[in-house]
């Protein structure tokens, strides 16, 4: 796991993007089952980068084919957006 301010020392300080960016360049043959982002999506500013973190995510060098992508957001940035519906986003 990794986390811009970690709270364990199992967890790996990193900015995932760097981090992902990396993984993705080293070209190494550990992918994921299973990538979690849990409130990190709605912090981040630029909408382009929002997008960009969700494709990084689907990039088989990063998340297996088969692979799974769960993303938690508030519920207040669904409920409350004029863009986003719950049933668009599922």
């Amino acid at each position: 796991p990794i986390d811009l301010n970690p709270q364990h020392p199992s967890v790996i300080k990193a900015d995932f993007f760097e981090y992902a960016k990396e993984h993705i360049k080293k070209g190494t043959n550990e992918v994921f089952d299973c990538i979690i982002l849990s409130l990190v999506v709605n912090f981040v500013g630029d909408l382009n980068q929002r997008g960009e973190m969700i494709a990084l995510c689907a990039h088989p060098l990063l998340l297996q084919p088969d692979g799974l992508l769960f993303v938690v957001l508030p519920s207040a940035c669904i409920q409350n957006s004029r863009y986003m519906k719950y049933s668009r986003f599922v």
